[in-house]
């Protein structure tokens, strides 16, 4: 029995790579440097190769944007920070009704089938205090149970970010705080990261968030030989408790 959900946040809940588009965007109109792509799959591939072969200066280089990653007094800085005070990450279109659903799913009934509730729970590199605030904004913070943020991760590991995804390290902090075991948890997120932290869960990928469906179908090799994919894929936050449905059902 399924006893309980896993979420992860960027890409899967909030629209974070949404807000960052924006943010380039932006910053390309302050300095008069044309938008280099005509939509956001275009944006997303680029983003998420350059990035994660050679890191965010590269990014910016690429985009002929004006960027020192070493010098926090570089004019990018400040106004980086008032463009993400001013402009919030918005929740995934039908990610709230998702969750509600799926929480539904969970409670209780007349029967003796399920004897606990289904419990919903996050993980994420973010801070407590960034998202706390975001999913009571987007007035879904009561349907979950449990978390691990950037403080639980700093407090529970070694104090560098070598435990965060793809180790699983951060997943099984939050089966911990769930107490549920691999077998009776699913976890959803948007990255092959998210995948292989989660190895063993059942896995659900949202195509809608960084990686896209193109590569969440690749899956992970986490050994010579040996491959791991996600058990499901949606495209949309309205699939999700379809997708979670059929998995409970198994």
């Amino acid at each position: 029995m399924i006893k309980g959900i896993i979420f992860d946040y960027d890409g899967t809940i909030g629209d974070s790579l949404g807000r960052q588009e924006a943010w380039f965007k932006h910053w390309g109109q302050v300095n008069n440097v044309p938008w280099k792509f005509s939509n956001y799959h275009e944006f997303r591939e680029s983003y998420n190769s350059i990035l994660a072969k050679q890191g965010p200066q590269a990014w910016y280089d690429f985009l002929g944007l004006p960027c020192d990653m070493h010098d926090r007094s570089h004019p990018v800085w400040a106004a980086y920070d008032k463009y993400k005070a001013d402009y919030l990450i918005p929740a995934f279109p039908g990610i709230k009704a998702a969750i509600a659903e799926i929480e539904r799913l969970g409670r209780l009934t007349e029967t003796v089938d399920r004897t606990t509730r289904l419990r919903l729970g996050l993980n994420t590199s973010n801070s407590w205090k960034s998202v706390y605030s975001d999913l009571d904004r987007f007035n879904i913070l009561p349907y979950f149970d449990s978390f691990v943020t950037e403080e639980i991760l700093r407090k529970e590991g070694d104090g560098t970010k070598t435990l965060y995804k793809p180790h699983p390290f951060s997943v099984e902090l939050a089966l911990k705080k769930m107490d549920t075991s691999k077998e009776e948890t699913i976890h959803v997120g948007d990255t092959l990261e998210d995948l292989c932290a989660a190895r063993g869960l059942l896995n659900i990928g949202v195509s809608y968030g960084y990686n896209g469906r193109d590569t969440l179908e690749q899956g992970v090799e986490i050994e010579p030989g040996k491959r791991i994919y996600f058990d499901k894929i949606v495209d949309h936050p309205h699939q999700l408790a379809d997708a979670v449905r059929e998995l409970m059902a198994r």
